[in-house]
C-alpha cells in the first residue's frame, strides 16, 4: 500500500540565514506526487498512464509538434519517449510522420480519437489543479509560476549534461552477474567429510 502524501511528514530542515526552513525539492516532490497519484486513478479510467496523459494534453495544445521539442517540454529522454508515442500509435492516439526536408526529424499530432482523449485527460486533471491551487489569488498565481519557471531554468543545464559512464572507481557500474560474484569470482562448495 502506498503512503499518501502529507506535509505533516515532512521534514523540516534546520532553519538558517541563507536556507530556508523547508525542504523545497521535497515539498515538491510531494505535492507533485499526490497530485499524480489522483490524476492517474482517472486517466486511467481512459486507458493511458499519466505520462502518456502529459504527452497528449501538450499535443492538444500544438497543431503538430516535433519529438525533440516535445521530449524536452515533458523531460523524457528521446527512448522513453519514442515507447512511450509508439504505445499511443498503436491506440491511434497520434500520428507520425517524417518532417519532409529532414528524414531524421519527426512530427507528432494527435488523431480526432487522440484529441478526444487528450480533451477527457486535460478536463481529469485540471480539476485536481484547481484544488491544488484553491485559496491563491492571481498575484500569487504569477508569483508561485515565475518562481517554478526559474526553478526549471536553473535545472534545465544539469539536465543536458551527459551521463557520468564510471563509478568514484572510474569502472563502469554494472550489477553483479546472475549467478555469479562481481570479478567473475564464483563459489565452490565443499563437501564436508565424515
Amino acid at each position: 500500500m502506498v503512503a499518501k502524501p502529507s506535509a505533516a511528514r515532512l521534514p523540516a530542515a534546520k532553519p538558517s540565514a541563507t536556507k530556508p526552513s523547508v525542504n523545497i525539492p521535497l515539498l515538491l516532490n510531494t505535492v507533485l506526487a499526490g497530485l499524480n497519484t489522483l490524476s492517474a486513478r482517472d486517466v486511467a479510467r481512459l486507458g493511458v498512464t499519466m505520462p502518456s496523459a502529459r504527452a497528449l494534453i501538450v499535443l492538444l495544445h500544438a497543431s503538430q509538434m516535433r519529438c525533440s521539442s516535445l521530449s524536452r517540454l515533458l523531460g523524457l529522454e528521446a527512448t522513453a519517449l519514442s515507447h512511450l508515442l509508439r504505445a499511443l500509435a498503436r491506440k491511434h492516439l497520434i500520428v507520425r510522420n517524417r518532417v519532409e526536408n529532414d528524414n531524421r526529424a519527426v512530427e507528432v499530432r494527435l488523431s480526432e480519437k487522440g484529441r478526444r482523449t487528450a480533451q477527457a485527460c486535460e478536463t481529469a486533471t485540471r480539476t485536481y489543479e484547481r484544488t491544488l491551487l484553491t485559496g491563491l489569488d492571481a498575484t500569487e498565481l504569477r508569483v508561485l509560476q515565475r518562481i517554478l519557471t526559474k526553478m526549471n531554468d536553473n535545472i534545465a543545464p544539469l539536465r543536458r549534461r551527459p551521463r557520468a559512464a564510471a563509478g568514484a572507481s572510474g569502472a563502469p557500474d554494472r550489477p553483479a552477474a546472475r549467478g555469479g560474484r562481481r570479478g567473475g569470482a564464483t563459489r565452490t562448495r565443499v563437501k564436508a567429510t565424515g
